[in-house]
């Protein structure tokens, strides 16, 4: 369930991403305090703030989306975090935003989510782009995966993590695509 570019971070020496980091040699760029993942999440949080966010095809989040044939999407208990000692794809400490996805099933069969995505960038346009990499998601003891499938008239839920830069935690987009027959929606994450 997990998209692209949502492994377990790893340093040129092979460490996991879930270790301490190494502290910076002198000369070089690398930050003592950030992950990989994470310091990728600020250059692309640098470079969204300059070209400035678009929300032409974004909805806020707490607006639930419902499909013609029934299957409602909503994102729930959005908060800012840190990274958990023991989590995969970042360091302990680093900024997360936490998020509940809800996949509420009223059309007239069972839903099928093992193909569910779930992205996040800092703007519409990033996540246009083919290729693009997307915000790390962080795997823990808090996170979920949906439920498979989702029977009709219930409800399923999953809990996620990205890595986020505390500047741009009000300016996160996230994409949901339930599964092959329904279209992707974005909600646009601007306060919590």
């Amino acid at each position: 369930m997990a998209a692209a570019g949502c492994s377990a971070a790893s340093d040129s020496d092979g460490r996991s991403g879930t270790g301490t980091p190494a502290a910076s040699e002198p000369g070089t760029s690398r930050s003592p305090t950030l992950s990989a993942p994470a310091q990728a999440a600020e250059t692309a949080c640098t470079a969204a703030l300059k070209r400035g966010m678009t929300a032409k095809t974004t909805r806020p989040a707490d607006q639930p989306f419902r499909y013609p044939d029934g299957l409602g999407v909503q994102l729930r208990g959005i908060h800012p975090s840190t990274v958990a000692p023991y989590a995969s794809g970042a360091y302990p400490g680093e900024p997360i935003i936490v998020m509940t996805l809800q996949l509420a099933n009223h059309t007239k069969t069972s839903v099928d989510t093992a193909v569910l995505q779930l992205t996040a960038s800092y703007d519409d346009a990033h996540l246009d782009q083919p290729g693009a990499a997307e915000i790390g998601e962080v795997t823990d003891q808090q996170t979920s995966d949906m439920p498979n499938p989702i029977p009709r008239d219930q409800t399923g839920s999953s809990v996620h993590e990205f890595l986020v830069p505390t500047r741009c935690v009000s300016k996160v987009i996230v994409q949901v695509t339930p599964d092959t027959d329904h279209r992707p929606v974005r909600f646009a994450i601007t306060k919590h």
